[in-house]
């Protein structure tokens, strides 16, 4: 792994020093390098991850790693959106109940459907640059369950799917970025219950902070690419943080009065993950 001191360039690592390095979530969006989109990793037992800092440990590991993002106005591609991706779910409802009525087990849902039920959601689009949101909903069926389930958009149905015994189903439709961007489902007729367990959507948004940070995938490109994001109130920093690393991009650009930061990466196969805070 690795990671930046903040030493104050002495040497010393004194008690208002710091080690900055980048904790990977136990759940996220993970990409093999050969798959056209990432694929979300749900970790079921934790969110937590447990780190350790050894001071004395035999292998080299690169300390503040860095490489030069000066923009040069050499870059032939300009990229102010990038491709979002936000999976959400929620473990409320149970798939088993022990004796006693205690919820139990590790396989969780999000809203259990009965016939004539019908849950929506909000589902928020930040900083939305596209006309259209690709949406994923993920459902299964229990033991009994032979239900037919409509997917809702807006108020406008976009799918309605068979939902049988023991199966895990995978709705995806392309849908209309305006409006106000909620997700409904509902249980028509059938038997047995039904569960929600997620929804995805993929949309371009703009390369525009919030509170003050921003992460985002940057695109795989046979050339160098300058990126400009915006939002800023003060000048900030840039680290590139694929494959659970750490690497600061220096020399960016940034301007004041507009509050948005410049600066360029080189070609690359695979799309980089870039922090800026």
């Amino acid at each position: 792994m690795h990671f930046l001191i903040e030493d104050g360039g002495d040497g010393l690592l004194h008690l208002q020093d710091e080690i900055l390095f980048y904790g990977q979530a136990t759940s996220r969006w993970s990409s093999t390098g050969t798959e056209v989109s990432p694929q979300y990793v749900h970790n079921p037992f934790t969110e937590a991850n447990a780190y350790w800092l050894v001071v004395t440990a035999d292998r080299d590991t690169p300390v503040n790693p860095s490489r030069d993002g000066t923009p040069d106005g050499s870059t032939n591609v300009r990229r102010t959106t990038y491709i979002a991706r936000v999976h959400e779910e929620q473990q409320q409802a149970p798939l088993h109940v022990a004796p006693g009525n205690v919820a139990s087990g590790k396989v969780w849902y999000w809203e259990l459907l009965q016939q004539g039920d019908r849950y929506t959601f909000d589902v928020p689009l930040v900083a939305s640059a596209s006309s259209t949101v690709d949406l994923r909903v993920g459902l299964y069926g229990r033991q009994e369950t032979d239900a037919l389930v409509q997917v809702i958009w807006n108020g406008v149905p976009v799918a309605t799917t068979r939902l049988e015994a023991n199966t895990t189903l995978v709705v995806e439709r392309r849908v209309e970025a305006n409006g106000s961007s909620q997700l409904a489902l509902a249980y028509g007729v059938g038997t047995g219950a039904a569960f929600f367990d997620w929804y995805e959507v993929e949309y371009e948004r703009a390369l525009s902070a919030e509170q003050g940070a921003l992460y985002f995938d940057g695109a795989a490109q046979e050339e160098r690419v300058e990126y400009e994001v915006s939002g800023f109130d003060e000048g900030p920093r840039i680290f590139d943080i694929s494959d659970a690393g750490l690497v600061e991009i220096t020399g960016g650009s940034y301007d004041d009065e507009a509050g948005t930061l410049s600066f360029q990466d080189g070609a690359t196969q695979f799309a980089r993950r870039y922090a800026v805070v």
